[in-house]
């Protein structure tokens, strides 16, 4: 996660290192606002999805809590940009279910525990090249691809009942996803009001996960077992703003993002030595997020020497 942090804040800053030197167009744009994410996955009995189809299925829902982005652009040709992103959410609100089953089809449910998860975080960070094709004005069309990437640390915590009396049940699932992207952005621009629409899609995503399950006594520690699989996803924004001035310009937003893994792996650790594997039918994620923000924008005319 700090990687992720870290590499992207410094290309934007060497970015804007070398937009001030060349004195071209950059802009910087803060936002605050509310998120909410589901996940779900489950694994079969055995590695052709069989004994049974699904044996154990957890969902995370309404993961819900405060958001916090910051993004920033520069105009490195006329019609050539680079943008970055890096947000965040810190998960306040959740709830998690973890049922057994020992038939397929989720037929003869064997266990069910409904638990809290209002805790953790999510992190997404995304760079992309835009080059606008066209413009009439008012219309703009800008093709762009990228890179995104995306974890997560969601908790399993006790409910208002402790599982056991003596200890504290703190597993974790840390999911991880990754790939290019390809989108679009369409803005349209009536005098300081200006409305853009950007959809990106990913169809050649990477997703690994740890977890760790604490009250597994057979389980090892920290890693309980592995997920890995391979899928797609895309993510989409409708932003809204208002220009305020050449430098201000504060704006609202919305956006909606589903990532869907197809079959994978499950390894599982026991700590005897034994590793068993079985498949990984899928996992889902999505989320919806709303806020606000202000784009701080800087253009000079001036060359370096």
């Amino acid at each position: 996660m700090c990687k992720g942090f870290v590499v992207l804040l410094l290309t934007l800053l060497i970015y804007n290192a070398s937009a001030q030197q060349r004195m071209t167009n950059f802009f910087v744009a803060p936002r605050i606002g509310w998120a909410q994410e589901k996940l779900n996955w489950n694994i079969a009995g055995d590695e052709q999805g069989n004994n049974p189809s699904v044996l154990s299925e957890l969902i995370w829902e309404e993961l819900r809590g405060p958001a916090f982005e910051i993004a920033s652009g520069i105009e490195l040709l006329p019609n050539l940009s680079i943008r970055g992103q890096l947000a965040y959410q810190r998960i306040t609100v959740g709830r998690v279910s973890d049922t057994d089953y020992a038939e397929d089809d989720r037929t003869w449910q064997t266990a069910r525990f409904d638990l809290r998860a209002n805790q953790g975080h999510t992190l997404n960070y995304r760079l992309a090249l835009l080059y606008q094709v066209w413009s009439n004005g008012r219309f703009s069309v800008r093709p762009q691809v990228g890179y995104f990437g995306r974890r997560q640390t969601l908790f399993m915590l006790d409910g208002d009942v402790p599982l056991l009396p003596d200890r504290e049940l703190r597993s974790t699932y840390e999911p991880r996803w990754n790939g290019a992207l390809l989108g679009v952005e369409i803005r349209y621009r009536q005098n300081r009001f200006d409305l853009s629409y950007d959809i990106a899609a990913s169809r050649v995503m990477q997703y690994a996960a740890e977890a760790s399950w604490n009250l597994q006594e057979d389980f090892r520690q920290p890693v309980s077992f592995v997920h890995r699989a391979k899928g797609n996803g895309w993510e989409s924004s409708l932003t809204a703003g208002y220009r305020l001035n050449a430098a201000i310009r504060p704006f609202l937003y919305a956006g909606y993002s589903q990532l869907v893994m197809r079959n994978g792996s499950d390894e599982l650790y026991r700590v005897d030595g034994q590793v068993l594997n079985t498949r990984l039918n899928g996992v889902n994620a999505s989320g919806i997020r709303v806020g606000a923000g202000v784009q701080l924008s800087w253009r000079s005319t001036s060359t370096n020497d």
